[in-house]
């Protein structure tokens, strides 16, 4: 049986089927380095994805396909490093995945509970949704959630490069 979701918990999009824009959409992944004493954040550009609402909310899929080579922290040097096999390896590994089969209000706000897939592997997370505005048919969201790298097989680099990695992702869709 469905509930009312928390008071504060972003509205949800009506059912139905939405394709993410591709160039109005892309994650921030933020990671302490240097022994915590760095904060660096990098972008990554969403190559497509897809979310769809069912008439009850808890039927709800997302799928997001991220391009790993698209990483871009600003420095071109760091670049190398974190798309080399020392770290992400996006040649051989050039798409990160999200799928979600789940959302749920859990007391606090929706929750996607759902799979990452990078480096080869597939770890479960739960990202939290932030933020959705709807207008007409286009509906931008924020929805943010953190990693173990580690769990991934991303193990190259301890203490110059964090464990927990915090995503902030900015998704625009248009109903389809």
């Amino acid at each position: 049986m469905a509930h009312e979701p928390h008071p504060s918990a972003p509205s949800i999009p009506p059912p139905g089927s939405y394709r993410i824009d591709t160039e109005r959409s892309g994650v921030v992944a933020e990671v302490r380095a240097m022994f915590g004493l760095l904060g660096v954040r990098g972008q990554f550009k969403v190559s497509s994805g897809t979310l769809t609402v069912g008439a009850d909310p808890s039927t709800t899929t997302v799928d997001v396909a991220v391009d790993a080579a698209s990483y871009d922290s600003g420095n071109a040097t760091r670049d190398r490093d974190v798309l080399s096999p020392t770290l992400l390896d996006a040649a051989r590994y050039p798409t990160m995945t999200f799928a979600s089969r789940s959302i749920q209000e859990d007391g606090e706000g929706w929750a996607l509970q759902g799979v990452v897939g990078a480096h080869g592997a597939e770890v479960p997370t739960t990202l939290r949704v932030e933020e959705f505005t709807i207008d007409g048919d286009v509906v931008k969201g924020r929805i943010s959630g953190e990693l173990d790298r580690t769990d991934l097989g991303v193990t190259n680099k301890k203490g110059m490069v964090g464990r927990r990695v915090r995503l902030s992702i900015d998704v625009t869709l248009h109903r389809s």
